[in-house]
């Protein structure tokens, strides 16, 4: 577990470099040497966010066969820091379906206090960003809940009150094509793009795994 952690670390540290090498370069413009020259150094940093991202998640899988000392739940919260870490996230949770009555219900989640995890277990979920995941069984976002028509305005007026702007919501497919859950992370600003929200669908098999 501690390797993972450290990983996981290592990619968030490299990411913040990428991040501002590649503001400096915009800043001091590409026409200049030295512009350049910081762009240079966001795309190698960008690289070594990727590779550390993917020592990450190795060492998770080596955590997940060590079952004796992981329980699921924990591998669950590594898998959802790792996606929240990863994407900037102020916020995030993990459904997974109830085969007695087929409903998907929170089993784990960071952020929300009791009062606004009450408030999102009484919502139907389609009027959710992962109602609509889970309908079309793809990753959803809402890049402005003040403004979408996704939400009903109780559970909009919710996720606004707790800072919320931003949410994307991706199915956990089983490997056998059964959506088991969906990872829902949430933002205080815009939504990520680009290859932060490729980490997700990296993350997304091994959280399926561990529902079914």
């Amino acid at each position: 577990m501690m390797q993972v952690r450290d990983a996981r670390w290592a990619y968030q540290a490299a990411s913040a470099r990428a991040v501002k090498a590649v503001g400096d370069a915009r800043e001091i413009g590409l026409q200049n040497p030295d512009g350049a020259h910081a762009l240079h150094v966001a795309i190698r940093s960008e690289r070594a966010a990727i590779e550390n991202f993917h020592r990450a998640l190795k060492a998770f899988n080596d955590a997940v066969k060590d079952s004796r000392r992981n329980s699921r739940q924990e591998l669950l919260g590594l898998l959802l820091d790792m996606a929240m870490e990863a994407t900037h996230a102020a916020k995030g949770l993990i459904r997974a379906r109830r085969p007695a009555n087929d409903a998907f219900v929170i089993v784990l989640q960071r952020g929300f206090d009791q009062r606004d995890l009450a408030s999102l277990q009484s919502f139907s979920g389609e009027t959710t960003a992962w109602g609509y995941a889970l309908t079309t069984r793809r990753r959803t976002i809402v890049e402005d809940i003040a403004g979408s028509s996704i939400y009903e305005p109780g559970l909009r007026n919710v996720l606004i009150a707790s800072g919320i702007r931003a949410v994307q919501s991706t199915p956990l497919v089983s490997p056998g094509g059964e959506v088991v859950g969906l990872l829902t992370t949430h933002y205080s600003r815009n939504c990520p793009s680009g290859h932060d929200l490729h980490v997700i669908d990296d993350l997304a098999p091994e959280a399926a795994a561990l529902l079914v």
